[in-house]
């Protein structure tokens, strides 16, 4: 391989341009990291590669052009409320359970407020949403985590909640690696059902599900790193968890990260907040097991990204008590460490370096790459700018720092200055590559790349915004103000939606991990009072996000959000959209003769058995969108892999109505356009937690852009039928 072949694959892999986490590039790596050495200048040695360049440039001008823009702030925006329920009355949580008191029995049921009376016709989405939120209360957290579930058998549609969710169907939750992401994802919903009904027994649930995410940073022991997920983990060897609803019970891993994340010993500090099972054992099947508590770590940026609106909105309606004193302070001492805990880097003449520049500008521009006159232009760049969040090793724990910096990173790390013209770059960059694929005494757990990739810039935005909101140390304000003038910022957040690939391989998760951020800064930054700021990043939503990103897909979660996002005046079509989006969640069901049945497993193949309603469109090879899909991108002689298609090349012209598609963990990170996906024939075993239905239904009831069940909330219904106590 040349000098110039690895070069490009060192610089793509690690940057990331392909659009998503690095996961999946160590086999590109791995073939380039061979040939460091051979590509060093003559009588220069590997082993001679220093931590940091003397000569390096510590600043580079950039242009960022008028208006410029303000350094805001974040404010609440959703009070806490009041609860709607009239006082005789005793809340609750879950629609549809059951108590006993004063030997009559008594069930959880809606009582209306505005006819005053127990509601004898409830809103098809508004009882979707309760009931929902019921299968995800009681099935779908295992000791306060979002989980998918795999049954014993298939469930077919029809068969009631009694039945399935007896021990026997039950074979093991499923989505460890992602947890607290979805988590987070749950909390949202439940702190906007609060703010809607202002329920005593709501804000008991939002509290309990903050304290949750709350938990999933303080259990890596590592203040500002998240979790993935916490577990009971079984022997080697050991059956699946059969019969164990509710409980957070994994498999045997060894956790250095070679068969998975890496994953710790749960730290004896917080042994007393665990459940007993895991610290004791578990019965199977009549046979006992031994359990040792298992964190699961090497989170990636969407968790911690995807969690901070739902975060932000609990922290806005806590009241006064010990419970809630130490949950802010829990969050107030983690999120903004883990902004401290970045470093920042940044390469510097790359102008002198056209390989390396080339590598980058080649990829980000190739003809899916849809830019707007005055957009970025990436082949002028002389600097990028870039944080990582390093993580500890299993095979190297006494190599990472656990302290938690006192601020944020404002100056460059002596050991990520890079220099593009420097003889020792390659070696130095294919280091960097290489921490980031587990490896080295201090891996890397995600890098930030600032400059060329705007969920980046967004995210560290939000960041800063967050740990000033919760702490008050204007460090947090004069960090942003200063990335905002080291980089080209709006014009990088220009670029929002300007990587595009064929339906055929486009990336569906990447979409659903930024709007909840850009949600979250166009929420919570005051129009009014940073004008200059909110119309640009109003104006990215809507250029960037609807038109290009998510309008297309028929996303109705984006809709929801996107109220919040723009303005008549920087969308004079908000109305009609988010109108568009609510009716649009209003088909929401993967079984649409019974629209309470839980998000399954549906086998799909409109293929073999065509639907009136689906039009499909077909690509083979010589097709130009075959070609961006299916053929590597060629950079500076090294073949890049192509994207994929994602099974068959035929997809829907048009994204499909939402009763007809590939159902998952949220419906709005799944291809709309997918048109077969058949589970072995069967199906119907495997549910997810129907996140992508309640949360977008009370975020939008909490918006006031949904108002169908308005006056609706739980409280305990005597039935008159007796019970033993």
């Amino acid at each position: 391989m040349t000098h110039r072949s690895w070069l490009a694959a060192v610089a793509l892999v690690w940057a990331g341009c392909a659009g998503g986490d690095t996961e999946g590039a160590a086999d590109v790596l791995a073939d380039v990291l061979a040939d460091v050495a051979d590509a060093l200048p003559d009588g220069v040695d590997a082993a001679d590669v220093a931590d940091g360049s003397d000569d390096a440039e510590l600043t580079a001008e950039v242009d960022s052009g008028p208006p410029a823009l303000e350094t805001p702030t974040f404010s609440a925006y959703a009070p806490r409320p009041t609860s709607i329920l009239p006082p005789a009355l005793e809340s609750c949580a879950v629609i549809r359970d059951t108590t006993c008191t004063g030997g009559t029995t008594r069930t959880c049921a809606l009582y209306d407020t505005v006819a005053g009376e127990w509601a004898a016709e409830v809103p098809p989405m508004t009882e979707q949403a309760f009931v929902f939120d019921r299968y995800f209360d009681r099935y779908h957290q295992a000791n306060g985590q979002s989980m998918d579930l795999r049954f014993t058998r298939p469930v077919l549609a029809g068969t009631p909640e009694a039945e399935w969710s007896k021990p026997e169907y039950f074979e093991r939750y499923d989505g460890f690696g992602d947890a607290s992401g979805w988590t987070g994802t749950a909390l949202w919903a439940a702190a906007a059902r609060y703010q809607v009904t202002g329920t005593p027994a709501d804000y008991q649930r939002m509290l309990g599900k903050l304290e949750a995410m709350a938990f999933m940073y303080e259990v890596t022991d590592v203040p500002g790193l998240l979790a993935r997920s916490h577990w009971a983990m079984l022997p080697e060897g050991a059956p699946r968890p059969l019969g164990h609803w509710g409980e957070s019970i994994g498999a045997f891993e060894v956790g250095d990260g070679k068969d998975g994340h890496f994953s710790f010993p749960i730290a004896e500090r917080f042994h007393d907040r665990l459940p007993t099972y895991y610290l004791t054992q578990v019965t199977i099947d009549g046979q006992d097991y031994p359990t040792t508590p298992r964190v699961q770590s090497d989170a990636s940026r969407d968790m911690y990204v995807r969690s901070l609106p739902g975060i932000l909105l609990a922290w806005d309606m806590l009241a006064e008590g010990p419970r809630e004193d130490a949950v802010r302070a829990t969050l107030r001492e983690e999120i903004p460490c883990t902004l401290n805990r970045m470093k920042k880097g940044h390469i510097i003449h790359l102008q002198e370096n056209p390989d390396v520049l080339e590598a980058v500008t080649t990829y980000f521009a190739g003809p899916h790459l849809q830019l707007d006159p005055g957009d970025l232009d990436f082949a002028a760049l002389d600097e990028l700018v870039f944080y990582v969040l390093e993580q500890p090793s299993p095979l190297h724990l006494d190599a990472f720092d656990r302290a938690c910096p006192s601020g944020p990173p404002r100056t460059f790390d002596p050991a990520l200055e890079l220099d593009a013209a420097d003889p020792l770059f390659l070696l130095r960059l294919a280091e960097l590559a290489s921490r980031e694929q587990r490896q080295g005494e201090v891996p890397i757990q995600f890098s930030m790349h600032v400059s060329i990739r705007a969920s980046d810039a967004l995210f560290i935005s939000q960041w800063a915004l967050t740990a000033h909101y919760l702490t008050g140390d204007t460090a947090y304000l004069d960090f942003l103000a200063e990335l905002m003038a080291s980089i080209p910022y709006q014009q990088v957040l220009d670029t929002l939606g300007a990587f595009q690939l064929p339906r055929w391989c486009a990336p569906h998760y990447a979409p659903s991990i930024t709007y909840p951020s850009l949600y979250n800064v166009l929420a919570r930054v005051d129009r009014e009072a940073y004008p200059v700021f909110w119309r640009m990043l109003s104006t990215v939503a809507r250029v960037e996000g609807w038109d290009k990103e998510n309008g297309p897909r028929d996303d109705a979660f984006w809709g929801i959000l996107y109220g919040r996002m723009v303005t008549a005046e920087t969308d004079p079509q908000r109305d009609a959209r988010t109108a568009g989006a609510v009716a649009l969640l209003a088909t929401y069901g993967m079984n649409p003769d019974d629209k309470l049945e839980p998000d399954r497993s549906y086998p799909r193949n409109f293929v073999d058995h065509p639907d009136p309603e689906i039009t499909l469109e077909e690509i083979a090879p010589g097709d130009p969108e075959w070609a961006l899909c299916e053929e590597p991108v060629n950079v500076l002689g090294l073949e890049i892999p192509a994207p994929k298609i994602d099974g068959i090349p035929i997809r829907a012209v048009d994204p499909l109505p939402l009763a007809k598609r590939i159902g998952g963990t949220l419906l709005w990170q799944m291809d709309p356009w997918m048109v077969q996906r058949e589970y072995g024939g069967v199906g119907m075993d495997h549910q997810w937690p129907m996140l992508g239905m309640f949360t977008p239904y009370w975020i939008g009831r909490s918006d006031g852009l949904i108002t169908e069940g308005r006056g609706l909330a739980l409280a305990w219904k005597d039935t008159g039928a007796a019970c033993a106590p």
